[in-house]
């Protein structure tokens, strides 16, 4: 562009603030790539703008609804696969990382309830003053924990979390109008997922920024024990650790379990470190075990039995109380 702002980034200044709407070329090819760029071309958004509330975004999407201008919400900026890349010309990109409160964390209730930029990171520094804790994707710490429940991510967390964490939500449609689920719908209550009628919550779920723009989502939270133990163990074939995790799985004993190669994660990722990566076993499975004392002591010498059962070599153990992770 020439400098001169359009039209439509006036009426958005007006709307945000003339400091947060731009169709500055330098700062759209900053939000014109992700992490997968190698097979997802690159394409600078029409302009910015970044809303502060709830109130803003409906006021942006009334306006891009009546120019039939496309919209691409985006939260923290942790993104993969072109989820965030423009299709059309001209497209407004919604950054909402400006609308990063935790607006509640309920202990009883044992949620807590969030704006898109929020991070799990932030999240995780306020539950766990009430020994709670989310459940963690397999990502960085700095991702937007709405966008990733609502997304349905992979967790690494305890199987008995499950994978959906969503209770209940608020998006606002292109049209102005608000859409409320689960026991938003009926009250100012926002910790049950299903109200009347259809599950809304998991119907408009996995695909964001398709329907509307969710600006606060209320999510569960889990127990955060004070005893924590992690095991690092070794394996040279993928079968042997196959077995080992299924038993761990089916006894229910273990907090988080996760399977990494010694050559595409542990040196591909962690290969920049100063540490003998060869010596390491081909694979290794991180376990971490939880729990209250005595359930505690009792699930961690059932994992050790299964570790000496399967003849995996233990690299490495962290043991933590105190909530300490």
């Amino acid at each position: 562009m020439d400098g001169t702002i359009s039209k439509l980034v006036k009426e958005l200044q007006a709307i945000v603030g003339e400091e947060n709407a731009t169709d500055d070329q330098a700062i759209c090819t900053s939000y014109s790539r992700d992490q997968h760029w190698h097979f997802v071309p690159a394409k600078n958004p029409g302009c910015i703008v970044r809303p502060g509330d709830k109130e803003e975004v409906r006021a942006v999407l009334m306006l891009a609804n009546t120019h039939k201008i496309p919209v691409i919400p985006y939260s923290t900026g942790i993104n993969v696969r072109g989820l965030t890349i423009p299709v059309h010309d001209g497209s407004i990109l919604l950054d909402l990382s400006r609308m990063n409160r935790i607006l509640e964390i309920n202990p009883e209730m044992k949620t807590a309830t969030v704006e898109p930029g929020v991070t799990f990171g932030m999240l995780l520094e306020q539950t766990r003053k009430y020994k709670l804790r989310p459940a963690f994707p397999d990502a960085p710490l700095t991702v937007s924990v709405l966008v990733n429940y609502y997304l349905r991510g992979i967790y690494q967390t305890a199987a008995k979390d499950g994978h959906d964490h969503t209770l209940s939500y608020e998006m606002i449609l292109p049209n102005g109008e608000t859409l409320k689920t689960g026991s938003r719908a009926l009250s100012k209550m926002p910790y049950f997922r299903y109200g009347v009628g259809p599950d809304f919550a998991g119907m408009f779920c996995a695909h964001p920024g398709t329907c509307g723009v969710v600006t606060e989502l209320t999510a569960k939270l889990y127990r955060l024990f004070d005893h924590r133990k992690e095991y690092f163990i070794g394996f040279d074939d993928v079968n042997t650790p196959t077995r080992f995790i299924y038993n761990l799985m089916h006894d229910e004993l273990a907090a988080s379990i996760r399977l990494v190669d010694n050559q595409s994660w542990l040196k591909g990722i962690f290969g920049t470190f100063d540490y003998p990566y060869e010596e390491l076993p081909k694979f290794v499975v991180c376990v971490l075990v939880e729990g209250v004392e005595g359930v505690f002591d009792a699930k961690d010498t059932l994992v050790r039995a299964y570790m000496k059962e399967c003849g995996g070599e233990v690299l490495h153990t962290f043991y933590f109380r105190r909530g300490y992770i």
